[in-house]
C-alpha cells in the first residue's frame, strides 16, 4: 500500500496461522456498513470490515468462523495477483482503456479536481485530509462521466445503422457489463471505460446481436462472429482481467 492509501483508512494488520499457512489481514472501519464482514480485495487481499472498530482478537475469531470459505477465497486471491502483473507494476495506478496509470493525489488544492495525462490521473482535494469513500466517490463520478461522453458515441460508430436500438443507458451494473432490453435498450457498465477497447467493443457489439437475437443461440453466436471475429479474445480478456476493473478504495 502507498504512502497516499496509509492515509486514507485507521488500519490495523495483524495474521493468522491456519493449516499451516500464515493468513495476513487488514482491519478497516467502513461506517457505511451494519454489520461486520470478510472480504477479498484484488488489491489488499483478505480484510475485516466494521461500521466500528474491531480488535484483532474478534477479527482472529471471524476469520476462524469461516476459514473454509478464506482459504479458498485466497487461492483465486493469489491467482489474481498474478495476472495482475500482466498489466499493473504498481499497487497506486488503475486502468484506463487497458493502460495502467498513475493515481497521484494533491491535497489543499485550489478546488476539487480530476486531471488526466497521458501517463497520470491526478485527483486534488481542497481538503488537508480525504477519506478513502471521498476518493472513490471522486473517481467513480470522473469515470462515470467519461462513460457517458464515450461509450454511446461508441455505440453508433460501431452500429453504423445495422441495428435498430432506441436508448443507450450507462449503468452501475453490479455482476454484467452489458445487457440489452426487449425495448432494445442498450445498457452498458460504466467500468467499461478502464477496459482496452477491444474488449469493450466487443460487450457493445454483443448487447448489438441482442437486438436481433434475445437468446443466445447458435444463430446469435453467428452473428456476434461475423461482426467480431476474434471475440473469444475479449471474452478471455474479462475471465483473466476482469476483476481489475474496480477501483478498490472502498469494498
Amino acid at each position: 500500500m502507498t504512502h497516499w492509501q496509509d492515509e486514507l483508512f485507521n488500519v490495523n494488520e495483524g495474521s493468522l496461522r491456519i493449516e499451516e499457512s500464515d493468513i495476513p489481514f487488514r482491519i478497516k472501519k467502513n461506517t457505511r456498513l451494519r454489520h461486520s464482514r470478510l472480504l477479498i480485495s484484488p488489491e489488499e487481499g483478505l480484510i475485516i470490515e466494521g461500521p466500528k472498530k474491531i480488535s484483532l482478537l474478534a477479527a482472529q475469531h471471524m476469520i476462524e468462523q469461516r476459514k473454509d470459505w478464506v482459504l479458498k477465497s485466497l487461492k483465486g486471491y493469489h491467482k489474481q495477483q498474478e495476472k495482475k502483473k500482466d498489466l499493473k507494476t504498481r499497487d497506486d495506478s488503475i486502468l484506463v482503456f487497458g493502460k495502467e496509470k498513475i493515481l497521484e493525489i494533491r491535497k489543499n488544492a485550489a478546488k476539487d479536481f480530476v486531471y488526466e495525462t497521458k501517463q497520470k490521473i491526478i485527483l486534488g482535494f481542497h481538503k488537508p485530509t480525504y477519506s478513502g469513500e471521498e476518493l472513490e466517490q471522486a473517481l467513480t463520478n470522473w469515470f462515470k462521466r467519461k462513460a457517458k461522453s464515450y461509450l454511446p458515441l461508441r455505440v453508433n460508430m460501431l452500429n453504423k445503422s445495422r441495428f435498430d436500438i432506441s436508448n443507450v443507458v450507462i449503468k452501475n451494473q453490479k455482476t454484467l457489463w452489458g445487457s440489452c432490453s426487449s425495448k432494445k435498450t442498450i445498457n452498458l457498465n460504466w467500468r467499461l471505460v478502464l477496459a482496452p477497447r477491444f474488449a469493450s467493443d466487443y460487450i457493445i457489439m454483443h448487447e448489438l446481436c441482442h437486438t436481433k437475437h434475445m437468446n443466445h443461440s447458435k444463430a446469435f453466436w453467428q452473428l456476434v462472429e461475423r461482426h467480431v471475429p476474434e471475440y473469444k479474445k475479449a471474452e478471455k480478456w474479462f475471465d483473466d482481467y476482469g476483476f481489475l476493473l474496480s477501483l478498490n478504495f472502498v469494498e
